[in-house]
């Protein structure tokens, strides 16, 4: 929508921007939630998932039963 309100067509165009503004808003309330989500399961499985996305290593699994 960003692009289509650059051209001669939509220029000025009021919805265009509105919607333009709502669907930034609605990407941004996404963002915050999956930084949420991502604090919460870190601190669930204490573990440090934002350093294992950077350098691509997690801890190994541990069974239940401690095998």
């Amino acid at each position: 929508t960003g692009w289509l309100y650059t051209t001669d067509r939509f220029w000025g165009v009021g919805w265009v921007e509105e919607l333009h503004e709502t669907l930034s808003d609605i990407l941004f309330a996404f963002v915050g939630l999956h930084i949420v989500g991502v604090v919460f399961t870190s601190i669930r499985h204490r573990e440090n998932l934002v350093a294992a996305m950077l350098h691509g290593r997690k801890r190994p699994e541990v069974d239940d039963a401690g095998l």
